[in-house]
Formats: structure tokens, C-alpha cells, sequence
């Protein structure tokens, strides 16, 4: 390979490098949006487990938020974390990169 070859094919690297944490950051940041979308989405229902508290003088009626403990908040929750952590690597590879 001759120098003009090599300095194209060094030209071109970056840029490659570049769609590919685009596309890598892409990816990251579609994780996160289903992961929120099935966080939200998750049906709490009666769930097996926990107290029960007695207060016979209260009024109000406290009704606990269980989207976690169901399997779609659990997977929800785990894409979230693992999309955040792919847009993290994705950005600060492409920001720490020499130039």
C-alpha cells in the first residue's frame, strides 16, 4: 500500500467511526425510550406479596405503586439502565477521541 492509499483509508476512519457511534448512540437512546415506555406501562394489579397496615381512624386510602415489582417494570427498568450506560460509552468514546 502506497502513501496515498494510507491516507485515505486514515481519512476515512473517522468517519467510519463516527456513524458507527451515531448509529451506537441511536441504538442507546431507543433502549431508554422502551424501557420509560414499559416502566410506564406496567400494570401494578394486586401483587402477592407485602403488609397490609391497619389504621381503622384514616381516611384517605393509600394505594401503593407496584410497577416494579411486575416482570414488564423489572425488563423496563434494566432496558433503561443498559441504554443509558450504551449512550454514555457512545458519547464519551466520541468525545475522548484524538483528533
Amino acid at each position: 500500500m502506497n502513501d496515498s492509499e494510507s491516507a485515505a483509508a486514515e481519512s476515512a476512519s473517522p468517519r467510519r467511526r463516527l456513524t458507527w457511534l451515531m448509529a451506537l448512540g441511536g441504538i442507546g437512546l431507543l433502549a431508554i425510550l422502551v424501557g420509560l415506555t414499559l416502566m410506564v406501562t406496567a400494570t401494578g394489579g394486586t401483587p402477592s406479596f407485602g403488609w397490609y397496615a391497619y389504621s381503622p381512624l384514616a381516611e384517605a386510602v393509600f394505594t401503593p405503586v407496584y410497577f416494579l415489582a411486575t416482570p414488564q417494570g423489572q425488563t423496563g427498568l434494566l432496558m433503561g439502565v443498559v441504554g443509558l450506560a450504551v449512550v454514555t460509552f457512545s458519547a464519551g468514546w466520541a468525545l475522548g477521541a484524538r483528533r
